[in-house]
């Protein structure tokens, strides 16, 4: 399991004991161990698989309603970039023939 976290006095990554714990909402729903028909039914403790990375944070919520709107206009104008310049193309194209 990698968690990004430093030691405030030492400046050393911290390492998890074998009772350490973290907060469920780093982690995403399969990070977690699936039970089996041996594990107990009542458990609410959740085991974290061996390769999980806390991917769940703050800043990394859904978009914001403006940034989305900025990815839509930025689409947009690429859009028109590349109408704007296959129409230069071809009346490049339209110019030269006419000439020849």
């Amino acid at each position: 399991m990698a968690i990004r976290r430093v030691e405030d006095k030492k400046g050393q990554l911290w390492w998890p004991s074998a009772t350490s714990v973290v907060c469920r909402e780093y982690f995403k729903q399969d990070d977690y161990v699936q039970p089996t028909f041996i594990d107990k039914p009542q458990t609410t403790d959740k085991k974290l698989k061996g390769n999980a990375i806390q991917s769940q944070f703050s800043w990394s919520t859904a978009p914001s309603p403006s940034s989305e709107e900025r990815g839509g206009r930025a689409v947009r104008r690429s859009r028109k970039r590349l109408l704007e310049d296959i129409e230069q193309e071809a009346l490049f194209f339209w110019k030269v023939r006419t000439l020849t």
